[in-house]
């Protein structure tokens, strides 16, 4: 069963605000202008997540990012160890972005 958020009530679960949530997927794809992503990010990554929050339905990769997003603005540090963090071996673990052209 997928993560789900629907309403405006505080997700008893995770205890988010659905403001938050909203606010941590937009964050998890955000990307400079002048930036070259891949674009099998763009698709699997950037895309998915846009129609995530038109359906407000979550996939397990997006939940997990939210999570991580809300940790690191309460003031907690995550450790996300190893290349699969970076390389998004998993399709969860897009936490970092490489340009595609300028390899930043």
């Amino acid at each position: 069963m997928k993560p789900v958020f629907r309403s405006q009530q505080v997700d008893m679960a995770s205890g988010i605000a659905l403001t938050e949530v909203e606010t941590h997927i937009k964050n998890s794809i955000k990307v400079e202008d002048h930036f070259n992503l891949y674009k099998f990010l763009v698709n699997s990554v950037v895309n998915k997540r846009k129609q995530m929050l038109e359906s407000r339905v979550l996939d397990w990769p997006t939940a997990e990012a939210v999570a991580v997003g809300s940790l690191l603005q309460d003031g907690f540090n995550v450790r996300l160890a190893g290349q699969d963090s970076k390389r998004g071996t998993f399709s969860q673990r897009h936490f970092a972005f490489i340009d595609d052209v300028g390899a930043e």
